[in-house]
């Protein structure tokens, strides 16, 4: 899976920065590091993309990839959208 990342960092004024490339996310149980790279970052989802990450081929990928953020926000999204994340 592939995302752009943005990471908030203090020392730039608390303005959000956009690190240049892209992530693989693969299992974490095979790559413990991994999951330490993405402590610091949040997923911000809308309901649009959430409609693909809910998809039964991405649901345990979306499912790793948000236990590993530190927030996941998920903007714009239906009652339905909303229980199926929580579930």
């Amino acid at each position: 899976m592939k995302f752009d990342q943005y990471r908030k960092d203090g020392a730039s004024g608390g303005k959000g920065q956009r690190q240049n490339g892209h992530a693989a996310v693969t299992t974490t149980d095979a790559n413990p590091q991994e999951r330490e790279l993405f402590e610091g970052f949040g997923l911000l989802v809308t309901g649009q993309a959430l409609a693909y990450a809910l998809n039964e081929k991405l649901k345990m990928q979306f499912l790793e990839l948000g236990t590993m953020c530190k927030a996941v926000v998920c903007c714009r999204v239906t009652p339905l959208q909303k229980a199926q994340v929580v579930e």
